[in-house]
């Protein structure tokens, strides 16, 4: 999130060179930039209710703990993408003597990356969860309990913070002694090593953490849908769904369909919750694959095109591709709640008297 800008006519402009991308594009991207501070505030807001809300309806279920932990993730990831905003702007109209505003964004950024990758990886295990239950009811019905959501969720967050570790320590803002004016200035310095665990852990998320969530994402959309084929079948009364269960001594029997885990789900009101669960995961794992692509072509166009680069020759192209990038995060990170409100009638129901209260 480090830029140079510069401020005509009261825009926030990137000063660039001609390269692949034109000047022209640059300046309509400019005004499409504009709405990076409207997302953010807007993501800001609607985290905070879903925040609000799951802790009103209360962490006795798996599907709360875990969008309720995502909300968390993504709220933190848009606090600290809005004070990034802020030292910009700030950086456009006065130059602190003290301290290097833009060396202080750089180093910012890298928190935002911490959070919005934690984001990422829980919306990846968020479909991961409910697609194994639907998929493979047999096998997963009972595995994603409470308590054990709830440590992955934890275990998340610790290896989030554990893979960013060696950036933090190493890429730090301390005071720096210029010997021709002879003053002290506070900015980054890459201690040992620090340019080399900030090269990989650019590696690992660009490339190993984009590319594995979405196709961890796709592959559970798929199974959710494959399994809702099913069960909708198997309501039908349409072939018969027959499985293994294993014994104690060892031997399996076939079981007919009048054995299947749908047949514990008689309730109309429990399918009714259940079916709104799943359709609320498709549709958070189906935005998250849409606004994860951008990050994957423009990690491929980086390595495959020279000179994208922030002093490179296509610069244009570096920040069209780091705009573009920033929208769709944000947007992936500030449109949940619309999501939320739609597909779950109890947040809908704890929403109503919050907004609508005199």
């Amino acid at each position: 999130m480090e830029v140079q800008t510069s401020d005509r006519g009261g825009l926030l402009l990137i000063e660039s060179p001609l390269g692949l991308i034109g000047e022209e594009v640059m300046t309509w991207l400019q005004y499409i930039g504009q709405a990076l501070p409207v997302l953010t505030l807007l993501g800001i807001i609607t985290n905070t209710m879903n925040l609000f809300v799951y802790t009103r309806l209360g962490f006795n279920n798996a599907a709360n703990v875990s969008f309720c932990a995502l909300s968390a993730s993504s709220l933190c990831c848009l606090l600290v993408y809005f004070y990034s905003l802020v030292l910009i702007y700030v950086n456009l109209t006065w130059t602190p003597p003290t301290v290097s505003l833009t060396d202080l964004n750089y180093v910012t950024s890298w928190y935002y990356r911490m959070f919005y990758d934690i984001s990422v990886v829980m919306t990846t295990f968020i479909a991961i969860q409910r697609g194994c239950c639907v998929a493979f009811p047999f096998y997963f019905k009972d595995f994603f309990t409470l308590v054990r959501v709830a440590w992955s969720i934890l275990g998340i967050c610790l290896l989030g913070l554990v893979c960013y570790m060696p950036v933090f320590t190493t890429a730090v803002m301390a005071s720096a002694q210029n010997s021709m004016t002879n003053s002290t200035k506070t900015r980054l310095i890459f201690q040992n090593g620090g340019r080399e665990a900030v090269a990989v852990v650019d590696v690992l998320k660009k490339f190993v953490l984009t590319f594995a969530a979405e196709f961890l994402g796709v592959c559970s959309m798929t199974a959710i849908q494959l399994g809702m084929q099913a069960a909708s079948q198997f309501k039908r009364g349409g072939a018969p769904v027959f499985v293994r269960k294993k014994h104690v001594n060892g031997n399996d029997d076939v079981v007919s369909q009048d054995h299947h885990p749908a047949r514990g789900l008689d309730n109309p009101h429990t399918r009714a919750r259940e079916l709104r669960v799943v359709k609320q995961v498709m549709v958070v794992t189906a935005l998250f694959v849409t606004c994860n692509t951008p990050q994957m072509v423009a990690s491929v166009v980086a390595r495959v095109v020279p000179g994208v680069d922030i002093d490179g020759r296509n610069r244009n192209l570096f920040w069209l591709m780091y705009t573009v990038v920033n929208i769709f995060e944000l947007f992936n990170s500030s449109a949940n709640f619309f999501i939320y409100y739609a597909f779950n009638t109890r947040f809908r129901e704890t929403v109503h008297p919050t907004c609508c209260s005199k």
